[in-house]
């Protein structure tokens, strides 16, 4: 195993999956498709990954997963004190997208620390932690440390691909209003009315409150977000630059 195979587990293990692209983007960015291609099948039969598929834009997209294998030879390596073994991937569509809005925001300057939903949910430190205790515990899609001069900000990520009732906003709004270690939730969809609809509930059940939710829409999925810029109910701008 290389350092580069270490890195593939990693990747892996923060974002539960992966595909083709995903990881010769992130993992293996100088290597032509159809080598990692053989890369991964020789690494698949060392039983450390596994490959999977998925249906996303009427199409199916081979992904990968790390084994027990994959996990046990990961830990191993890097010190990771992990207090469970790797979560499964509820909605692997949801999780690919995860991917890039995880590597848009690292890529920010003013990101100065990013941890993924499985992180939060295996790393032991994570749990015991007063920035992140909360966040484990609402099972949020990340969390982000958000600089602004001279000030840290903990930031809830959280990413809404399919359509659910208000009642689901509603609670999730709740919560997080009652998490004062919570500065700022970022929030990504593709869906206008989810956006109307959040405003508009913070707006009747906490107008004396700083604002909390910053909404990005999402324009194209499965690919890199050039413009982080999110808006508060307050009509508000936040750049992520």
């Amino acid at each position: 195993m290389t350092g580069r195979e270490i890195s593939l587990f990693h990747f892996l293990f923060k974002y539960k999956l992966g595909g083709i692209k995903e990881i010769n983007d992130f993992c293996y960015p100088t290597s032509e498709e159809c080598n990692l291609r053989k890369r991964l099948r020789k690494i698949e039969s060392l039983n450390f990954i596994r490959r999977n598929s998925i249906q996303t834009n009427k199409r199916y997209k081979m992904i990968y997963e790390l084994t027990k294998e994959g996990m046990r030879k990961l830990t191993e390596t890097l010190p990771i004190d992990v207090k469970r073994n790797q979560i499964k991937s509820n909605s692997k569509v949801h999780d690919l997208n995860l991917i890039y809005i995880g590597e848009s925001l690292k890529s920010s300057n003013s990101i100065t620390r990013y941890v993924t939903e499985n992180e939060l949910q295996c790393i032991k430190s994570f749990s015991e932690s007063v920035s992140t205790r909360r966040l484990v515990e609402l099972y949020s899609d990340g969390y982000a440390l958000i600089r602004r001069g001279t000030f840290d900000f903990n930031a809830a990520i959280e990413y809404e691909q399919s359509d659910n009732g208000s009642s689901k906003y509603e609670q999730l709004i709740f919560n997080y209003y009652l998490s004062s270690s919570t500065s700022v939730v970022l929030y990504f969809t593709k869906h206008e009315w989810i956006k109307r609809f959040i405003f508009k509930y913070e707006n009747e059940h906490y107008s004396s409150a700083t604002p909390k939710f910053y909404i990005h829409i999402i324009k194209d999925e499965l690919g890199m977000i050039q413009n982080l810029t999110f808006q508060n109910r307050k009509g508000e701008n936040l750049n992520l630059k």
